[in-house]
């Protein structure tokens, strides 16, 4: 009798517990507006802890992606400048924001997903990697200011948008890509910033208009000293500046509406966690680092050196004046024919890519030089040859040509460094590229400046109407290697160091 009383005695308790675990995790809460920003800034870090530490080490290569450390700042001073803006009576529906989030995120990851792999062609231009991360931002928001003030953000999305870095580098390309141009790029999305966080204030124009001078007049004092403070410097005091002006000077009124945020259960913490997860389990990879360590040296007479050693006979083709407005000061794209030596029908081409930083190079990997609609296929880390060069494998398939007179190529790429004729050290992306055509030997693509066009919008038109394959055509092996084997000759014919 008693062990029966005390077991409904426990079941009792044990069912008292669980109610009040489950009433504590439904409970709303009212979480401060600092902790709602690091749950969506943690979970996202946690998510895209690969794709960021990549893209930080690209930085630190010498990518021309810094300016990316001020989009933080710069979307948190919108998105509080226009949350700051009373726009009536706010309904928060806690369910629905909880669909919406999951429908949105889930969606977004799964596009991602499928879209990755198919545009490795110019991926590591646009950084195609970093999409995803603002969906799951975008999830983050909803999940904690309510799915209706998320979507009065769209300004957010709209600057983000402009930051993306192949927007920025191409057009700072297009008016030389010298460091003095992208700090003035950089220092008009600053202004742009600024427009944006000051909607439906008075000071909008006028602050809008000193921020964009004030930059640019620091851009020019001290990108000649240093481009990496002339890059962040200026827009990081300017900003700062303006928003403390614009959101904390005394007399500023505080919407009432943006201060009374929805509360939120742990549910929402739990969903927002499972996102993240999501895209950490699913999302491929970003593109490996090439360190510097890791690559080979060739000497600085390589092309002599090849030239020289009876196996092929080695011409320059072509010199493009864009080099330098797209790989920087210094750098160059030149093409040069390879003849085979004893086989005159076998004509290869070796394109040169060289510019003074190795981060450069990482952003245009792929076949960024050859757009096509569709895009090429590319197989990173296709093989590992003596002196640890890495190449990758880039081809287009006869499915992918709608005429005869198109090209019909296969190329090998890698990246090693070497010297420069002043002796300063340089890094190198070369293509070894020969077409599948026999009857048409010479007929290859020309290596051409990257353009919103060729890299956006073609293969985002060819991903929306034709869904093509992105599998790699093994039937063409035979192509890829005469490829690995003219590349063995290559190292063979000089003194590369590992």
């Amino acid at each position: 009798m008693t062990s029966e009383r005390t077991s409904r005695v426990q079941a009792v308790d044990e069912e008292a517990l669980r109610m009040r675990i489950s009433r504590s995790v439904r409970a709303p809460r009212q979480f401060t507006l600092a902790g709602r920003f690091l749950l969506t800034a943690g979970t996202t870090a946690i998510a895209f802890a690969p794709v960021i530490s990549a893209n930080f080490f690209a930085v630190v290569d010498g990518a021309p992606t810094l300016y990316l450390v001020l989009l933080p700042m710069w979307v948190v001073m919108i998105g509080y400048g226009v949350g700051q803006v009373s726009q009536g009576r706010v309904i928060d529906d806690k369910e629905l924001d909880w669909i919406a989030a999951l429908v949105i995120c889930v969606v977004a990851i799964g596009c991602a997903y499928m879209a990755i792999p198919r545009l490795l062609a110019s991926a590591t231009l646009w950084h195609i990697e970093l999409v995803p991360i603002f969906a799951v931002v975008f999830c983050g928001c909803i999940l904690n200011f309510g799915i209706r003030r998320a979507f009065r953000g769209w300004r957010v999305l709209l600057f983000t948008a402009f930051c993306f870095p192949g927007t920025v580098v191409l057009t700072a390309a297009y008016f030389g890509g010298t460091p003095m141009v992208f700090s003035l790029v950089v220092a008009g999305l600053n202004a742009l910033a600024v427009w944006f966080a000051m909607v439906r204030r008075p000071v909008r124009w006028r602050l809008s208009c000193a921020v964009a001078v004030c930059t640019v007049l620091g851009a020019v004092a001290l990108t000649p000293l240093s481009s990496t403070a002339g890059l962040v410097v200026p827009s990081i005091v300017t900003s700062s500046c303006a928003a403390a002006y614009a959101f904390f000077r005394p007399g500023v009124h505080s919407s009432a509406a943006y201060l009374d945020l929805p509360q939120r259960s742990l549910i929402s913490v739990f969903v927002l966690g499972l996102v993240a997860l999501l895209a950490l389990a699913v999302l491929p990879a970003p593109a490996s680092r090439v360190r510097e360590s890791g690559m080979a040296t060739a000497p600085t007479d390589w092309l002599d050196s090849l030239a020289d050693s009876n196996s092929f006979t080695v011409s320059e083709q072509e010199r493009f004046d864009w080099g330098p407005a797209i790989l920087g000061p210094g750098g160059s794209v030149v093409r040069y024919e390879l003849d085979v030596a004893g086989d005159p029908e076998r004509v290869m081409f070796l394109d040169v890519f060289t510019a003074r930083s190795a981060g450069v190079l990482s952003s245009f990997r792929g076949s960024i030089w050859y757009a096509s609609n569709p895009p090429a296929r590319v197989k990173e880390r296709f093989a590992e040859l003596d002196h640890g060069v890495v190449v990758t494998g880039s081809q287009n398939g006869s499915d992918q040509v709608s005429t005869p007179d198109e090209p019909l190529w296969a190329a090998l790429a890698w990246t090693w460094k070497t010297q420069s004729a002043d002796e300063s050290k340089v890094f190198q992306r070369v293509y070894l590229m020969m077409s599948k055509r026999a009857d048409d030997p010479r007929n290859v693509p020309r290596p051409e400046m990257p353009t919103f066009e060729g890299t956006v919008l073609g293969p985002i038109d060819w991903l929306a109407r034709q869904q093509g394959s992105a599998d790699w055509d093994s039937d063409q092996e035979k192509y890829m290697d005469a490829l690995v084997g003219t590349l063995d000759s290559i190292l063979s014919s000089g003194s590369v160091d590992d």
